[in-house]
């Protein structure tokens, strides 16, 4: 079978003993037993042990839901330890979304792999190290959406800037049992003019 993370388990035995035939000075009566019989005699223990493990998570903002030429997007990236023990080699990872580029200047923590201006679609990450059961963090990624626009930069569309924020550790304890909540999307749109042009002659 399967087992979930904080599941207690618990493990029972029981043992059952007659005494030897005769009397004896040293014999226990049996009242202290759960035999219901004189000389008969029953224990009953039971040991348990709770599931161990971790269990990481993500979620990020930028608080906005629109996005202009020129405009940084601070991305609030916070992680949580769900599980009942320590994770040990916790890193997040980011990509500078389409649109934008890595902006420094607003950002926390030591982001490895982009620097100021990075561009659209490179990569960047963040050392947590480790994270105690229940242990809670934050770190901000900004970029900066490019200035100006070019035209046509989102045709077909849709006119967004999408970033996604994804957590990880060593996997030396466990399998993250819930990994759908290790990665978080945020989406900006982007306005954009819609022009339109009509011409008469006269004649």
């Amino acid at each position: 079978g399967t087992v979930s993370l904080k599941q207690n388990l618990d493990n029972a035995a029981s043992a059952n003993w007659t005494s030897l035939f005769g009397a004896d000075a040293n014999e226990r009566t049996g009242v202290d037993g759960m035999g219901g019989l004189l000389n008969d005699y029953r224990i009953d223990r039971k040991a348990r042990v709770t599931v161990t493990g971790i269990d990481m998570a993500v979620s990020k903002t930028d608080s906005l839901t629109s996005a202009t030429a020129g405009l940084v997007l601070p991305y609030v990236v916070s992680y949580v330890n769900n599980g009942n023990e320590q994770a040990n080699g916790v890193f997040i990872t980011e990509t500078v979304p389409f649109g934008t580029t890595f902006y420094a200047a607003s950002s926390t923590g030591t982001w490895t792999g982009c620097s100021t201006g990075s561009t659209a679609g490179t990569a960047c990450t963040l050392t947590v190290g480790s994270v105690n059961a229940a242990g809670t963090g934050n770190f901000t990624f900004a970029v900066k959406v490019v200035d100006p626009i070019p035209s046509g930069l989102f045709l077909p569309g849709p006119n967004q800037i999408v970033n996604t924020a994804t957590i990880d550790d060593n996997h030396l304890k466990n399998v993250d049992p819930t990994p759908a909540d290790n990665t978080k999307t945020d989406v900006d749109t982007v306005p954009q003019a819609d022009l339109w042009l009509t011409k008469t002659v006269d004649v």
